[in-house]
């Protein structure tokens, strides 16, 4: 075997092998999003992501906590 060279395959290219990283890097980010959005789902479903209305307005410092965080008035 020869040593030396740019260490690519033959018929692969500078090109080809920045083409294949920005393919990775798409079919990752789509894999992440669509898992995100099926775990987020899943959840929602056990535990609700909202609160009720009345709660949403009095906030939620006084709802979680018994106590506001910053006095507005």
């Amino acid at each position: 075997p020869s040593l030396g060279g740019v260490g690519y395959a033959d018929g692969m290219t500078m090109g080809n092998q920045f083409l294949g990283q920005v393919v990775g890097i798409g079919v990752v980010a789509i894999w992440s999003i669509i898992a995100s959005v099926i775990i987020a789902l899943m959840v929602s479903v056990l535990f609700p992501m909202r609160v009720d209305d009345q709660t949403e307005r009095d906030g939620l410092d006084i709802a979680s906590h018994g106590e506001r965080a910053w006095e507005m008035d």
